[in-house]
């Protein structure tokens, strides 16, 4: 008899098992859903391009979930108007709750949000599209093509990735140079020295306008800390800053009060190139409106070094 209900048990609690593994991989596969999706986004990349998708196509209204950077004028291109005008978008926090209170078809996530938050997101049956590489242009162009075909608007990717292709190549066509014909180099200040080097955003632009990339080429990948010795050793031509400080003067004070950056004597005024954080950290289209505005910052800052560099006279003079 014990062994009958032994067996008795067995099966009852395989039966179960086999009903919960059956659920669960059920709830792991998205639902489906007729026609375009109704879309959440949860970082500033994916906002800033899913805005000027829809927006291309006049279908903002499938935009039903925002990241909670999307409004903050330091970090976004956009603003509530843009947000709010045609759409009862909802600003999520991190957490599955909010995102599920979009009630999204499809949700554009980032690696770097976290990964319990994606599987959660999963579990309950909501599609994800996962992106995971912003390191360069053509990572950019590639999400833009990426979430265009996900979202019903391949047409309006292709023309905004031909837009960004056309401005980018102007500037291309005219690198920035010294004036020893030499190609510019760079470091974006940070008060920890922790500073931006190979494959990253920074990287790519700074390649695009034909220019180097200190801390890429002390080896850094990625952010890096950037110990005292090299940093005070660093002689670059330009130091880029997002920091907001109306008077020049105070500002080289206030970049020279943090550690090594005292030693740092090419840190002056006339080389202190001021980008907003979110033009020159943009990993969405505005990508672009970061790298214009660096090279039209560096090109004023090499006519005025023009000018203050004395005159040689020569023996014809």
């Amino acid at each position: 008899m014990k062994i009958w209900k032994i067996l008795t048990f067995t099966i009852v609690m395989i039966s179960i098992i086999g009903i919960v593994l059956s659920k669960t991989r059920s709830s792991l596969k998205p639902r489906r859903y007729l026609g375009k999706p109704k879309v959440a986004t949860t970082n500033l990349a994916a906002d800033e391009i899913v805005h000027a998708l829809l927006s291309g196509q006049g279908e903002l209204n499938r935009w039903v979930g925002h990241s909670e950077l999307a409004t903050n004028p330091e970090y976004s291109h956009l603003s509530k108007e843009d947000i709010y005008a045609k759409t009862q978008n909802i600003a999520m926090v991190h957490s599955v709750e909010s995102i599920l209170s979009t009630k999204p078809d499809l949700v554009i996530m980032a690696s770097f949000n976290r990964k319990e938050l994606i599987e959660q997101v999963k579990a309950l049956g909501m599609e994800v599209l996962l992106l995971d590489r912003f390191a360069s242009f053509e990572d950019i162009k590639i999400n833009i093509k990426t979430i265009g075909k996900k979202i019903g608007a391949a047409k309006e990717a292709e023309i905004l990735i031909n837009q960004l292709d056309s401005r980018v190549l102007k500037l291309k066509s005219k690198p920035l140079s010294l004036l020893n014909n030499q190609a510019p180099s760079f470091i974006l200040f940070s008060e920890s020295a922790v500073v931006m080097g190979k494959q990253t955003s920074l990287d790519s632009m700074i390649s695009l306008l034909g220019g180097r990339l200190i801390p890429a080429e002390l080896g850094i990948k990625g952010w890096g800390q950037l110990n005292d010795e090299a940093l005070a050793n660093a002689k670059p031509d330009f130091v880029i800053s997002t920091l907001t400080t109306a008077d020049e003067t105070s500002l080289v004070s206030h970049m020279k009060s943090f550690g090594a950056w005292r030693f740092v004597d090419s840190l002056k005024a006339d080389t202190i190139l001021k980008v907003p954080h979110k033009d020159l950290l943009s990993v969405s289209h505005h990508f672009v409106t970061g790298l214009e505005s660096l090279y039209d910052k560096t090109k004023i800052a090499l006519r005025n070094l023009k000018i203050q560099q004395p005159s040689i006279k020569t023996k014809e003079n």
